[in-house]
């Protein structure tokens, strides 16, 4: 059984320049935001990938990055409404970082954006409008020399300023907290593995005969 073992980790690190080990991190939900002076709060969980994608923006490319959002399941609770809300799978929203700085062809006012989206319904904020945060509570940029494309273990999310559960724009005011809990595999990772394990098996049996 060692062996298998052994000659599985063998065949994984073989693929893995082809298939990097990335990860889904699930965050605990927790904050509030306002509706017309409404107090709304807000509990659930979200899961974020760790793969840290470049992507085109107003036509160039690599200057803009995104964290995508692979699912989501939040009570919201308030006078203005009560709803859950819930999407996974597909395109679920993003976390992106915008370089203003970089592209004069799409001057914008912000750098950072969040939005989430079920199909049916979306909540966005576009105005520099997420933070991240060691353990510590020191912030950080995914785009820094040091932290480049690395998710943070503590996420603050400006609250929405548009929703189209609540009609569109309303009054910004709030903080959504995300804290993450352990990570899993995604299922690319899981089938890497189940690659190695199998080629490890088909190896041993291969040497016996």
């Amino acid at each position: 059984m060692i062996g298998i073992i052994k000659y599985a980790m063998l065949i994984v690190l073989i693929l893995l320049p082809a298939q990097s080990f990335a990860l889904i991190y699930d965050y605990n939900v927790s904050g509030q935001f306002y509706v017309n002076n409404v107090l709304e709060t807000v509990s659930g969980t979200m899961s974020i990938s760790d793969n840290f994608l470049a992507f085109s923006q107003g036509g160039t490319p690599g200057l803009s990055y995104r964290f995508d959002v692979a699912g989501f399941n939040m009570d919201v609770q308030g006078n203005a409404g009560s709803f859950l809300y819930s999407g996974n799978g597909g395109n679920c929203g993003s976390l992106v970082y915008l370089s203003a700085t970089s592209n004069p062809l799409y001057p914008i006012a912000y750098e950072r954006m969040w939005g989430i989206n079920n199909g049916t319904a979306s909540w966005s904020n576009a105005f520099s409008s997420f933070m991240f945060y060691n353990n510590d509570m020191t912030s950080y940029m995914p785009t820094g020399s040091d932290t480049f494309g690395t998710l943070a273990p503590i996420i603050s999310l400006a609250s929405p300023a548009y929703a189209t559960q609540f009609g569109g724009n309303f009054q910004n005011g709030g903080t959504i907290w995300l804290t993450q809990v352990d990570p899993v595999p995604e299922p690319a990772t899981c089938i890497l593995l189940g690659a190695g394990l199998l080629g490890a098996g088909l190896l041993r049996k291969k040497v016996k005969i």
